[in-house]
């Protein structure tokens, strides 16, 4: 029950516009998960729970593969920075206050840098035409389903460069933040997926005298359509049975298969994994 609360949770903020709500929404499945992990650790859950899990990661996961709520946040930052753009004083202002409250890592020279920068005829409008362009070819990006929409990542990180080499210090600086979207958004994807393959070796050990099955594909197509890829590669999840449990994973970000080594903050994978099966 803490567990689907948990995701109802992360589920009530998928149509917010507005990117920190879509990472806290991430953020929320991720918790939602590490708790599946740890319940099935330690106990046997009921068929009907089973059931109940599916379904909740099932609707969740198909929302992310489509990317919806991502899109949502991206448009929003696209018009909050244009917004700003189009008016001299509120981006100054805006500025100002981020380094009032140190929410920028800008030193106080290039704060005051950009602001000058701002001011200069024609700066503003190439500023913006320059954010509209690159929102454009970033949204388009999106379209793809992953692993491909991580090159959204990369075009990203392009057009910030790009930006700072023709002298546009706005973009330049507001672009690159949206890099993280990308893999977060990759890695709540995984997460779901991971859990929903997880939901149904339940499933299966409960029907086959408390055993998980040797591969993945013994799920089809009583417990799942189709073995479900990490949307870091494109390949299958990866499996594989230890001692009485498993280890399942995901290869992460960084794109290295680490053997189902959990995330230390420098490289790894993103695992589930049950070191043992509870009995039933």
């Amino acid at each position: 029950n803490d567990v689907l609360m948990t995701l109802a949770l992360a589920r009530s903020l998928k149509a917010e516009p507005v990117l920190i709500s879509q990472l806290v929404r991430s953020a929320g499945v991720s918790l939602a998960v590490d708790a599946l992990n740890q319940v099935v650790n330690r106990t046997t859950l009921s068929p009907e729970s089973l059931s109940g899990l599916s379904k909740a990661l099932q609707s969740m996961e198909d929302y992310d593969a489509r990317g919806e709520g991502f899109n949502r946040a991206m448009a929003s930052e696209r018009a909050i920075h244009l917004d700003l753009l189009g008016n001299p004083n509120k981006v100054t202002k805006f500025l100002q206050e981020l380094g009032a409250m140190g929410a920028t890592e800008m030193s106080r020279e290039q704060l005051r840098r950009m602001v000058e920068h701002l001011k200069q005829p024609g700066s503003l409008k190439a500023e913006h035409d320059y954010l509209e362009t690159s929102f454009q070819q970033i949204l388009s990006a999106r379209k793809e389903t992953f692993p491909d929409r991580l090159k959204a990542a990369d075009l990203i990180q392009q057009c910030a460069t790009e930006a700072t080499n023709q002298g546009l210090l706005f973009c330049g600086w507001s672009l690159p933040d949206l890099t993280g979207a990308v893999r977060r958004e990759a890695r709540c994807l995984a997460n779901l997926r991971l859990a929903l393959t997880a939901v149904a070796l339940e499933q299966f050990r409960a029907a086959h005298n408390n055993r998980y099955p040797a591969g993945l594909s013994e799920l089809i197509p009583n417990y799942l359509d189709a073995v479900l890829t990490d949307p870091f590669d494109g390949q299958p999840l990866r499996y594989r049975k230890q001692d009485a449990g498993y280890v399942l994973y995901s290869i992460g970000w960084d794109l290295k298969d680490d053997g189902g080594k959990p995330m230390n903050g420098k490289g790894g994978d993103i695992v589930f994994s049950v070191v043992t099966s509870p009995a039933p």
